[in-house]
């Protein structure tokens, strides 16, 4: 189904037991249960970047609880807020000084959020908190379950706690699924969830460990793997 090129991240990712892992659990059923809100969502193009195709629309709709569980204890972060990219929290970090500055200055006119948009505000909050706070305490961890470079971490350590909540309600579109650009990750996820295999969950977390070494260390990965068009 997918190649795996030999490449492994350093030392040693969190148990699932760990405090750190079910938190992840938490937020990535929470995450599940939001995308299902916003396929159902009757103004899905403001959210453009959490509608899934048809077939997977379809698909994690017809998802029970008990799956929804399944696929949430699969170790990675299924959501993305580029934690990878040390340019995208640079950017973040200067814009929110300079933006939060700009909106003390001015009248507000900002108009209450339709529901589902307030529960994309409302986990977007927890999950920068929860990558500030990994930063802070547990940068391996933050490596491992959210694929936070070592630079982004250094730059979410210096944001004060009221830039993480600035960044949360204003940047919501930062939030996406994570790897939906691979052909094989949603969709293997959802089949993990339906079916909930153990050979199958161990496939998936084997993709999840290519991928997130490919957004971390792509030079490394280029030697190894084919692009997913081939």
């Amino acid at each position: 189904m997918f190649k795996r090129p030999p490449v492994t991240l350093d030392s040693t990712p969190p148990t699932s037991s760990s405090p750190n892992a079910q938190q992840l659990h938490g937020l990535n059923l929470d995450f599940l249960q939001l995308l299902q809100a916003v396929q159902h969502a009757q103004q899905r193009s403001s959210h453009h970047g959490l509608c899934l195709s048809e077939s997977m629309s379809k698909s994690l709709l017809a998802c029970d609880q008990a799956a929804l569980q399944r696929m949430a204890t699969c170790d990675v972060s299924l959501f993305s807020l580029q934690w990878h990219r040390v340019d995208e929290w640079l950017r973040l970090a200067e814009h929110s000084a300079t933006d939060r500055t700009q909106t003390q200055t001015k009248p507000s006119t900002t108009t209450a959020p339709d529901p589902t948009t307030q529960r994309v505000l409302n986990f977007m909050q927890c999950a920068v908190f929860f990558g500030w706070h990994l930063a802070q305490h547990d940068e391996q961890a933050a490596r491992f379950i959210l694929g936070m470079s070592p630079e982004t971490a250094s730059v979410i350590r210096t944001l004060d706690l009221w830039q993480c909540g600035f960044i949360s309600q204003r940047y919501r579109k930062l939030l996406m699924p994570r790897w939906l650009h691979n052909r094989y990750f949603w969709p293997d996820l959802l089949h993990y969830g339906r079916g909930g295999e153990p050979e199958q969950l161990k496939l998936l977390q084997l993709l999840g460990t290519q991928l997130m070494a490919q957004d971390l260390e792509p030079s490394a990965i280029a030697r190894h793997t084919v692009t997913d068009d081939e």
